[in-house]
């Protein structure tokens, strides 16, 4: 549930679809529904991390310093 609204708060949209759906799953023990939307959550993150600067965006300065 946190996950969902974290996600909602960025405007993830994606990620909030799969939180939803995985949350439902959960509710109604839906375990096929829960490990695919496992994997579009593992996806989701991802993709997430890939678009994050690296550490020589972040400050400017080359890794190896």
């Amino acid at each position: 549930h946190s996950l969902k609204g974290s996600a909602g708060q960025f405007g993830e949209a994606a990620l909030e679809a799969s939180a939803a759906l995985m949350e439902q799953a959960a509710a109604d023990a839906d375990i096929a529904t829960m490990v695919a939307a496992l994997l579009q959550l593992e996806m989701q993150g991802l993709t997430l991390a890939a678009r994050q600067p690296g550490p020589s965006e972040k400050t400017g300065k080359p890794d190896d310093v």
